[in-house]
C-alpha cells in the first residue's frame, strides 16, 4: 500500500528503520511478532496519521520498533525495554530522526494497550498505540496468540472451562483461549482515536465469530488441537473474504 500523502524524506526514513530493524521482526516471526505484524501496524498508523493530521515521521519509524526487542530477552517479558534501547541506537545513526528522537521514544514506551499514557503525551503516542492494538484484535490478533501459545508450549484451552464463560480468573500463561478472551474483555475499548474506534468494532466481530465457531467445535465433540485452531481461522478468514463483510 503507497501512501501519497508521505513527504519523500519521510518515506525514506521509514524505508532506513525498516532495513535496520527487519532482522529482529524474522526472528520474532516464531513467536506470532514477525514483518507481517509490523507491515500492518505500519499501514494502520499511516492511515490513522492522515485521519488525525499527525505528523507520519515518528510515527512510522515508532512502528517498526515498537516490537523489534522481542526475543532478546525471553519472549515480550521486558521487550518494551529492549525496544527502547535498539530505538537510541538507531536514531543516533539517522540524522532526520534526531528531532522527533523524543516523540519516538515516547511511542515506543507506551505502546501497548494495557498501559496508560500520561496526560498530555502527543498525539501520535495513541496513532502508534492503536494500531498495534488493533492487529492484536481479530483475526490477525488470534493467529498471533496462537503462534506465541504454541512458542510457550501454553495449552489451548482449559478443558473444563474452555470459552472461559464460569467466570473465573484468567490464567494467561496457562491456556492460549484464555489470553483471546483477555483480548476481547480488557483490550477492546482501547482504541482512542476516532478511526481506530471504528475499525475495532469490525476486529471485535471477529473474536466473536472465533469464540461461537470454537463453541461448535466442542458442541460437536471434537477435542480441539492447535491445528484446529489454525484451521478453523482459516475457514473463518476466507469466507469473510469472500463476501465482504464482517461475520
Amino acid at each position: 500500500m503507497k501512501f501519497d500523502y508521505l513527504p519523500k524524506h519521510v518515506v525514506e526514513a521509514h524505508l532506513q528503520v525498516w532495513e535496520l530493524t527487519r532482522s529482529r521482526w524474522e526472528w520474532g516471526a516464531r513467536m506470532g511478532h514477525g514483518p507481517d505484524h509490523a507491515e500492518r501496524t505500519y499501514k494502520t498508523a499511516m492511515l490513522l496519521c492522515e485521519q488525525e493530521s499527525v505528523d507520519p515521521l515518528s510515527v512510522g519509524a515508532a512502528c517498526y520498533l515498537t516490537d523489534a526487542g522481542i526475543g532478546d530477552v525471553g519472549g515480550r517479558d521486558k521487550h518494551i525495554d529492549a525496544s527502547l534501547a535498539l530505538a537510541e541506537d538507531i536514531i543516533a545513526r539517522l540524522p532526520v530522526l534526531q528531532d522527533v528522537r523524543g516523540t519516538v521514544l515516547e511511542c515506543i514506551r507506551w505502546h501497548e494497550a494495557e498501559l496508560e499514557p500520561p496526560t498530555g503525551v502527543d498525539t501520535s503516542v495513541y496513532v502508534v498505540r492503536d494500531s498495534d492494538t488493533l492487529d492484536r484484535l481479530g483475526f490477525t490478533g488470534i493467529r498471533m496468540t496462537l503462534i506465541y501459545g504454541q512458542w510457550i508450549n501454553r495449552p489451548l484451552f482449559n478443558p473444563f472451562d474452555p470459552l472461559c464463560t464460569e467466570n473465573r480468573e484468567l490464567e494467561l500463561d496457562g491456556f492460549t483461549l484464555d489470553y483471546l478472551r483477555y483480548l476481547r474483555s480488557v483490550v477492546v475499548g482501547k482504541p482512542s482515536t476516532q478511526y481506530a474506534k471504528q475499525l475495532a468494532e469490525e476486529k471485535i466481530q471477529q473474536i466473536d465469530a472465533y469464540f461461537s465457531a470454537f463453541s461448535n467445535l466442542i458442541t460437536d465433540g471434537c477435542n480441539p488441537t492447535y491445528d484446529d485452531a489454525y484451521e478453523l481461522l482459516h475457514s473463518l478468514n476466507l469466507r469473510q473474504s469472500f463476501d465482504g463483510s464482517p461475520l
